[in-house]
C-alpha cells in the first residue's frame, strides 16, 4: 500500500507516528463511519478555504472527537472523480477554533479510516485499516515496510 500525501495551503506534513522510529503498537478503536455531504454542508464548509477542493463534488462527512475535549472535528473525505483515482481519495481534518475552523490534517488515502485507542500528542490517531478490521501496514519495499499506517494532526502554529 502507498500513501499519497496531498497539501492544501499552509498544511502541515502530517506525522506517521511508526516513521518516526516508534515501536509502539496501535489498536483500533472505532471505524469512522461517513455520511454523504448535504447541501447544507457544502455551503458551510465553502467558506473554509481549505475544504473548498473537497466539498466541490460530491464528499462525505464525518465528525470525532479526536481530543477528548467534547467537540468534534469534522472528517471529510472527497468521493468525486476529480479528487480520487485507483489509489484512494483526498481525506481533510478540520477542527472549530473560537475565530475559525483549522486544518489540522490532509491526506490522500486509499483505503477505510479507523480512530485509534491512542493519541498522538493531543489527538487520538486515525488509522488506515486493512479490510479485515486492522491497522494496515506499510508495504515492502518502502520506508513504511511492515510499519503501522497511523496518522497524527497537528494545527497550524499560528492557529494554536
Amino acid at each position: 500500500m502507498r500513501i499519497w500525501f496531498s497539501f492544501f495551503g499552509l498544511l502541515l506534513v502530517p506525522l506517521i507516528v511508526s516513521a518516526q522510529g516508534q515501536s509502539r503498537r496501535f489498536a483500533v478503536d472505532h471505524e469512522i463511519r461517513f455520511e454523504r455531504g448535504t447541501d447544507s454542508a457544502k455551503k458551510l464548509l465553502q467558506r473554509t478555504p481549505e475544504a473548498r477542493d473537497v466539498v466541490e463534488g460530491p464528499f462525505d462527512i464525518a465528525a470525532e472527537d479526536l481530543n477528548g475535549d467534547g467537540a468534534k472535528e469534522i472528517i471529510l473525505i472527497a468521493t468525486s472523480g476529480s479528487a480520487c483515482s485507483n489509489r484512494g481519495c483526498t481525506l481533510l481534518v478540520l477542527e472549530k477554533r473560537p475565530a475559525k475552523i483549522v486544518s489540522i490534517l490532509s491526506l490522500f488515502i486509499p483505503q477505510f479510516l479507523a480512530v485509534a485507542k491512542e493519541r498522538i500528542g493531543e489527538y487520538r490517531g486515525l488509522a488506515l485499516l486493512d479490510g479485515k478490521g486492522g491497522i494496515a501496514l506499510g508495504e515492502k519495499g518502502t520506508p513504511m515496510s511492515g510499519k503501522q499506517m497511523v496518522f497524527g494532526m497537528e494545527p497550524p502554529a499560528a492557529s494554536r
